[in-house]
C-alpha cells in the first residue's frame, strides 16, 4: 500500500478523479520480479524442471489446479475453486512467488508454488508450499525427488533459510518429504466454518 500517496493528498476533496488515483496508488504493486534468468533449467530422463513467471505458465496452470483441487482438497469441496490469478501474478511481480514447472516435450505436467517471505521472527528468508502436484499419470521413479531437490537449490541460491510444506493425510505425502529431507514440526487443523464437510 501506498502511504505517501494518502499522505500527499490528505485534506482535499475526493473527487472521482482524486479516488481513481488513490485506488491506483493503493494497488499498484511494484516490479520486484526474482532475476530468474541466471535460474538454470535442468532435465532429468525425459523431464525438464524449470522456473517460470506465473503469468507466462496460465493457462496450463488452471488445468493442473483443478485436477489437484479434486485430488487433495477433499475438504473443502463444499467452497468452489476459485483461484486468484492476479494476485498470483501480482505475488510474483513483487518478488513473493516462485513457480516451479516440470515439463514433457514442453507439456506442463507438474508444478510447485513457493510463496517467499522475510521471517518476522528470525528475518531470513522462508518459502511456504502453496501446492506440489505432479499428474498421475507421470508419478513413480525418481522425477519428483529430483524436482524437489532442483527446488531446494534453487531456494537456497536465494538465500532462503527455512522452507515448509504440507501433506494432506489422504495421501500421506509426508512419508515422500520426510525422504527429501523434510522432518514434521507440528500438526495443522482445520475447521470449515458455514460450508459442509466433503470428507
Amino acid at each position: 500500500m501506498n502511504v505517501e500517496a494518502l499522505w500527499r493528498n490528505q485534506g482535499q476533496v475526493l473527487t472521482p478523479e482524486l479516488i481513481t488515483g488513490l485506488i491506483g496508488a493503493l494497488t499498484y504493486v511494484p516490479e520486484r520480479y526474482i532475476d530468474f534468468s541466471v535460474i538454470e533449467p535442468e532435465s532429468y530422463g525425459a523431464y525438464t524442471f524449470h522456473v517460470e513467471r506465473y503469468a507466462d505458465a496460465l493457462p496450463e496452470l488452471s488445468e493442473l489446479h483443478k485436477l489437484h483441487w479434486l485430488e487433495t482438497e477433499k475438504h473443502r469441496h463444499g467452497i468452489p475453486l476459485k483461484p486468484d490469478y492476479n494476485g498470483f501474478v501480482s505475488a510474483d511481480r513483487s518478488g513473493g512467488l516462485v513457480l516451479f514447472t516440470i515439463r514433457k516435450a514442453g507439456e506442463l505436467v507438474g508444478q510447485s508454488t513457493m510463496k517467499v517471505y522475510r521471517s518476522m521472527h528470525t528475518q531470513t528468508l522462508a518459502a511456504d508450499e502453496d501446492s506440489l502436484f505432479l499428474r498421475a499419470d507421470h508419478r513413480g521413479g525418481r522425477t519428483i525427488f529430483k524436482f524437489i531437490a532442483y527446488m531446494d537449490k534453487v531456494l537456497t541460491g536465494l538465500h532462503v533459510k527455512e522452507v515448509r510444506v504440507s501433506s494432506k493425510l489422504l495421501n500421506s505425502a509426508d512419508k515422500l518429504m520426510m525422504r527429501c529431507g523434510f522432518k514434521p514440526f507440528a500438526t495443522q487443523l482445520v475447521k470449515m466454518l458455514g460450508v459442509s464437510d466433503a470428507t
